[in-house]
């Protein structure tokens, strides 16, 4: 395991694990954190050796509660001056030849939303929460990928009402792919479980023989 202290990475067979690590910020995103995790989606993306990423917050209570907006308003110093050529995360995930897996714990709002909204597969904790408040500001929030996940008339109500949505909701909508308890969350997305695979692994096999020819 490699660690920049606010992005982990860590190895399991194939499978690239990075946890958005700010916890007392609910991993939030600031300048420091949109650098690092776009340097980490880089070098797994690089490595031949790679063939599924598995993205993540750190704790039970968040996967990511979006822009740091203390930091983005100046109340609070900005901790990182932004990397020089580095791409936005969000662009770097579509951008990805290789797999995403979002393995969503806890608040996912905002910024945060939009980075698992453009994931390639979207697993959820029962705890999981969902919120667009960029109408609140005057944004309009994944409003290009949403609509492919719950259909244009949903997203545009997502997003204009900026409402919460429960983990049930976001599995019937189609938002998530399926709905694990905490504990089991990242043992179903990175490492194989009482001798089944997970989805890391039902992925990265399936690409197997298409990329080993």
């Amino acid at each position: 395991m490699s660690e920049s202290s606010i992005v982990l990475e860590e190895r399991h067979d194939r499978v690239v694990l990075l946890t958005m690590n700010r916890p007392e910020k609910h991993n939030a995103l600031n300048a420091e954190l949109n650098g690092a995790l776009d340097a980490a989606l880089l070098r797994a993306q690089e490595d031949p050796d790679v063939r599924v990423i598995v993205l993540t917050g750190a704790g039970e209570k968040s996967f990511c509660a979006g822009a740091d907006m203390l930091e983005l308003s100046g109340i609070e110093k900005a901790q990182a001056a932004p990397v020089p050529g580095a791409m936005d995360p969000n662009r770097r995930i579509l951008e990805c030849p290789l797999p995403i897996i979002a393995a969503i714990n806890g608040y996912c709002y905002g910024g945060g939303a939009r980075l698992a909204i453009s994931a390639d597969i979207r697993l959820a904790s029962t705890t999981a929460t969902f919120r667009l408040p960029g109408a609140e500001y005057g944004l309009a929030v994944a409003a290009a990928t949403l609509p492919r996940l719950v259909g244009s008339a949903k997203a545009k109500e997502l997003i204009f009402t900026a409402r919460r949505v429960e983990a049930q909701e976001a599995l019937d909508l189609g938002l998530v792919n399926s709905l694990h308890a905490p504990a089991e969350l990242l043992l179903y997305t990175g490492s194989p479980r009482q001798g089944r695979p997970s989805m890391g692994s039902w992925v990265q096999y399936g690409l197997g023989s298409e990329n080993d020819n």
